[in-house]
């Protein structure tokens, strides 16, 4: 499901309703009616003026589609038939530069290299008829410079009052995405890429800030995505969990735009977080959807069936000061109280895909909740003011939210709190693993205590609570590059050793079987004891072993009630009591 680099969700419904569900895809809108075409190349316009300006009201909507992917070219393609649906108007301009792949969809003209269209209106949902500006050739959608050149190309090309970027491919949070292996094998953005390239587009083209920078992407909607990317733009749009491969309701969102180009970025991405999936006109189109699922749905449980675990934010991006403000003082606060309190908020807190191998816990979980949990299972003072002050940051900072019934906890922003054999890997250079944590978020780093937090919370080692700049997230410091001081401050010391506060140190006692042998309606009692903190799950597993061939046989597998649960968020926990101690007696039939 998740390895290496490849950050995409299988999903099958459960009435075989779809073969799969992937990281979502960026979708296409229409363009104004003139377009700079010089035989069939685009040319980028040089900028005349220290800053590109537009008519008052008027939209660009910047779609960049990376779609040189076998599993998400399809629905990549199909996006752009979508925002055909509502095409461009005088006050609203969509372009789009797409990458297909070479051997995956062979539909809708079946191209493999990079093309830039303007979008224009048609209801034909199969064939893509908006105008061609450019055929690139084959380009790296996995490299910031091509999407440095596409962003400055069309503000250049389409001046316009407000700018709206949406990346659309497989994401994976702080690691970034967007990758793209033709030509450049193992080529993607890192989130120090987007950052870079952000802040080369708005000083090459002065125009201040995105209104919207929009991640139709897998587990983007992260306090460090979001604190990557608030020097840049005013709003953005990202999932705390994977999203499904239709992607945004690009026909409603746009229609909503060009029917109100009054609207705000926050308003507008209030109507991407509205319209997501329950509109999507691969739901509402009879003809669609009998594509998209293979088989006769109705539109309300196909959307239902799609929305179970789905989640999708709108976030001010003029809030993170404030948000990160306050996690730096929760960070400090959480130094002084016992870790294995720290660490069982974690493993409880609402949880999200994760993008790492099996056998690694998922470490991307909810801010809020874990906030909310902390709250639970702490009366330090010094915690609870911290903690509300993260509650009150969070809900400025988050303008919409939607999660479905299956993530009931879901607050808006998801943070990285991985275990210690994770943190080892991601925060120690001298392991040598390519994906470190404060080198893909080095902005983040640089204004939060967290990074700093993690090394502590695993090694002990201290930090100064005066180490954070906050000013990084301003507008003013767009341009800034250089955070490699915060990776090197929050990295363990060479003599660290790594500690796992939420280990627990579980033991089972021997089990007891109250019989050898029973029959077709007997019992057998098994019983035992578990000692340790931190007691979560307990599961038991039965088999028969096969002395012919030493295999074993899988019988009955299962997980044992503790009597006892609590609930917070909406999200249910055994609770086994504070004594360290369980006893299980635990009767087992063979039926």
């Amino acid at each position: 499901m998740k390895t290496g680099t490849n950050r995409f969700l299988n999903i099958v419904l459960a009435f075989a309703l779809i073969a799969s569900l992937q990281i979502a895809c960026g979708a296409i809108t229409e363009v104004p009616t003139e377009v700079p075409v010089d035989n069939g190349q685009t040319t980028e316009p040089p900028v005349s003026e220290p800053a590109v300006t537009g008519q008052p009201g008027t939209w660009l909507v910047m779609i960049y589609q990376d779609a040189d992917d076998e599993i998400l070219e399809e629905d990549i393609v199909f996006d752009m038939n979508e925002a055909e649906l509502v095409g461009s108007t005088d006050q609203v301009t969509i372009v789009t530069q797409i990458d297909r792949l070479n051997g995956g969809f062979a539909g809708d003209g079946n191209w493999t290299t990079a093309k830039r269209f303007l979008i224009t209106q048609d209801d034909d949902l199969t064939t893509i008829n908006s105008q061609e500006l450019a055929d690139l050739g084959e380009v790296d959608m996995g490299s910031k410079d091509t999407l440095i050149d596409f962003a400055t190309w069309a503000i250049n090309a389409y001046p316009a009052d407000h700018y709206v970027l949406i990346m659309s491919d497989h994401g994976a949070g702080w690691n970034g995405g967007w990758t793209d292996d033709d030509p450049v094998d193992g080529s993607k953005l890192t989130m120090q890429n987007i950052d870079k390239a952000l802040g080369t587009i708005l000083t090459d083209t002065g125009i201040g800030a995105f209104e919207l920078v929009g991640f139709d992407a897998c587990l983007m909607g992260q306090l460090e995505v979001m604190s990557a990317i608030a020097p840049h733009a005013r709003y953005a749009v990202g999932s705390e969990e994977t999203e499904p491969s239709l992607g945004w309701a690009y026909s409603k969102f746009l229609q909503a735009l060009n029917d109100n180009t009054a609207m705000t970025g926050g308003e507008l991405g209030q109507a991407i977080v509205d319209s997501y999936i329950n509109q999507d006109i691969r739901i509402t189109d009879d003809q669609a959807r009998s594509v998209f699922t293979g088989g006769n749905y109705t539109a309300e449980s196909v959307a239902a069936e799609l929305t179970k675990g789905v989640t999708l934010t709108t976030v001010d991006l003029s809030q993170m000061q404030g948000l990160n403000a306050a996690v730096n003082e929760l960070a400090v606060a959480l130094t002084a109280i016992d870790q294995e309190t720290v660490a069982q908020a974690r493993a409880y807190a609402q949880s999200y895909t994760s993008v790492w191998w099996d056998g690694i816990p998922p470490s991307y979980i909810d801010l809020g909740h874990f906030v909310d949990l902390l709250l639970a299972g702490t009366d330090d003072p010094d915690v609870t003011q911290a903690a509300r002050k993260v509650q009150s940051a969070l809900a400025q900072s988050v303008v919409a939210e939607m999660h479905g019934k299956e993530k009931p906890a879901s607050t808006g922003l998801t943070i990285f709190f991985p275990n210690s054999g994770l943190y080892g890997i991601t925060f120690d250079p001298s392991v040598g693993y390519s994906d470190m944590y404060t080198a893909f978020v080095g902005r983040f780093a640089t204004a939060s205590l967290w990074d700093d937090f993690l090394t502590f919370h695993y090694t002990g080692q201290a930090f100064d609570p005066a180490a954070a700049d906050l000013a990084v997230l301003t507008p003013a410091e767009s341009p800034q590059t250089d955070f490699a001081q915060a990776g090197a401050d929050s990295a363990p010391d060479a003599s660290s050793e790594i500690v796992a506060p939420g280990a627990g140190q579980l033991t089972i006692a021997p089990i007891n079987v109250s019989a050898s042998e029973i029959g077709p309606d007997g019992t057998v009692t098994l019983s035992t004891e578990i000692s340790g903190s931190n007691i979560a799950y307990v599961y038991y597993y039965v088999s028969y072993y096969n002395e012919d061939d030493g295999s074993y046989l899988t019988a009955d597998e299962g997980f044992i009630e503790s009597g006892e649960i609590k609930e917070i968020g909406g999200v249910y926990y055994p609770d086994w009591g504070t004594d360290g101690v369980i006893s299980i007696e635990y009767n087992w039939e063979p039926t």
